[in-house]
């Protein structure tokens, strides 16, 4: 292995010893020094690989290295936006929840689209939720009264705001507000009534 290039020690030490693997390696490798306008997709595509072959700080330093080569400039944008999403989305899976949380938000604010905008409020939602659960585990109702606020006031249905309102109801019984916990949850069961 000492003896191999660069890139087939790497695949064969990180993503496995097998012939496809260090073709489909090599061939991405190749990609990123013939195409230098498309590295952030390539890096995207490594990231993804070693993501899925369990080795997160990998896909994470791919991941942040995809954002860095994304060209300046507004034509760049979608790009960026796209980049961006992966990066969410990663977190979101790595159980990664604030870091999530924080770049949905860049994401809104970069949207350009009614469906780009719902896609970064989705992710926000998933990161929020996921958060205040755990904000609910390390005892910090506040806060986790704070991002169910926010799933609330963000949701324009009472489907979407019915995550918000069970973890509102569970930071309301943990700060001693039994009666304001049941009132979510009377929320929630009203809306479970009308959509069984």
């Amino acid at each position: 292995l000492a003896a191999a290039p660069e890139d087939e020690v790497e695949a064969e030490y990180l993503l496995g010893a097998d012939e496809t693997t260090r073709q489909e390696w090599t061939a991405l490798k190749k990609r990123y020094e013939k195409e230098p306008e498309a590295r952030h997709e390539v890096l995207l595509l490594m990231a993804e690989r070693f993501e899925r072959r369990g080795f997160s700080d990998e896909a994470e330093k791919r991941l942040r290295d995809a954002l860095e080569r994304v060209p300046e400039g507004a034509l760049q944008d979608r790009a960026r936006f796209k980049v961006k999403k992966q990066i969410a989305r990663f977190l979101i899976r790595q159980a990664r929840y604030e870091g999530a949380r924080v770049v949905a938000f860049e994401l809104i604010e970069m949207a350009t689209s009614p469906a780009d905008r719902l896609f970064g409020q989705d992710l926000l939602v998933e990161a929020l939720l996921g958060a205040g659960a755990e904000l609910i585990e390390q005892r910090d109702f506040d806060l986790a009264f704070d991002y169910a606020r926010t799933i609330i006031d963000g949701s324009s249905s009472a489907g979407q705001q019915a995550p918000g309102c069970l973890l509102m109801a569970q930071a309301r019984h943990g700060m001693t507000d039994p009666e304001g916990a049941i009132q979510e949850l009377a929320v929630l069961t009203a809306h479970f009534g009308r959509n069984p």
